[in-house]
């Protein structure tokens, strides 16, 4: 039984090391900005990880910003780098919870 349950353990370990911390949905407006800032970030860097980001909480931001939202996901997912974070810059005023 101990050894089971050590198995057990240790693969549940396994799946949580795979896991993206911040792929966790967001649950303020503070949240939702730290996210779009964490993009900003990748897109000034031309950084793909933005794409991976941005795939993570696609439905989070869609379903929270509207159609600002979905033109973010569009631009990234065609590499618009430069559009998006445009796009991105006029998000974040009003994101930051006043």
């Amino acid at each position: 039984m101990d050894e089971q349950l050590q198995a057990l353990v240790d693969a549940l370990q396994g799946i949580l090391a795979t896991l993206d911390p911040v792929a966790t949905l967001p649950s303020s407006s503070e949240d939702l900005t730290s996210i779009l800032l964490q993009l900003r970030g990748y897109l000034e860097e031309n950084n793909t990880r933005a794409n991976d980001l941005l795939e993570s909480h696609r439905a989070q931001l869609t379903s929270r910003l509207g159609d600002s939202g979905n033109r973010l996901v569009r631009l990234v997912r065609d590499f618009e780098y430069d559009a998006a974070l445009d796009t991105l810059q006029k998000i974040l005023p009003h994101t930051d919870g006043h």
